[in-house]
């Protein structure tokens, strides 16, 4: 088998390796948006910043799960953010995030490492593509 063979099998394994796996992901998000929605509605009901991004993901659907968890994850690990330019989020949004009992948050740990492998085989994918092109044509 040839490099060129041997790259453009690869690309188009990863290519259906990531649609599978985004497909689970969305799976998985919506086995848990009941959860989801009970979550954020404590966190509406206390009153605290939610970011724009999670706002705008919740009109788009399953297209920005990923963007509907990852403020909540950078508020689980303690990631200092802004909420506008020169105002940090409110600690009382750390402290909500960072007090749940695990198995409320636990899912959205998961979920969120299952992402960052999808994310790495993307990579992965577009480097190959790059060799692919480059070298091949």
């Amino acid at each position: 088998m040839t490099l060129e063979n041997f790259t453009a099998y690869m690309l188009i394994f990863l290519f259906f390796l990531l649609i599978m796996l985004y497909a689970v992901a969305n799976i998985w998000f919506k086995k848990k948006e009941s959860d989801y929605e009970e979550f954020l509605s404590q966190f509406r009901g206390k009153d605290l910043q939610l970011d724009t991004a999670t706002r705008m993901a919740s009109l788009c659907g399953s297209y920005a799960n990923y963007q509907k968890i990852i403020y909540f994850i950078r508020l689980y690990k303690g990631v200092r953010m802004h909420w506008v330019r020169g105002e940090l989020v409110h600690k009382e949004a750390y402290c909500f995030v960072q007090n749940l009992p695990p198995e409320k948050i636990a899912w959205m740990l998961s979920l969120h490492s299952f992402y960052r492998v999808i994310f790495a085989i993307t990579i992965l994918f577009f480097i190959f593509m790059v060799i692919f092109i480059y070298c091949f044509y």
